[in-house]
């Protein structure tokens, strides 16, 4: 919200990356994990998973993840798509 709100102020927005990477998009096609499901694809380091998409796109998910360089931020990333046990778009 913060940069929302900065950008709309015409405040500067802070633009450093501070560390590297990756979202994999998760397939609605098989449905939204359960708790247990999230919450153990949660448990990869430096993660996170966000429900995206209006409408018929609400059940698409994002795995996020963080991590010292690109290549384990994409594996990290995959990880949460796995843990998920939700198929992933592949991009």
């Amino acid at each position: 919200f913060e940069l929302q709100a900065r950008a709309i102020l015409g405040l500067p927005v802070d633009t450093m990356m501070t560390s590297p990477g990756a979202a994999r998009v998760m397939s609605p096609g098989a449905g939204l994990p359960g708790a247990g499901a999230l919450a153990h694809a949660l448990g990869v380091p430096e993660s996170d998973a966000r429900l995206v998409g209006p409408g018929s796109r609400a059940g698409s998910w994002v795995a996020l993840a963080t991590a010292p360089d690109v290549a384990a931020a994409r594996e990290r990333a995959r990880e949460v798509a796995g843990r998920a046990h939700v198929p992933d778009s592949g991009r």
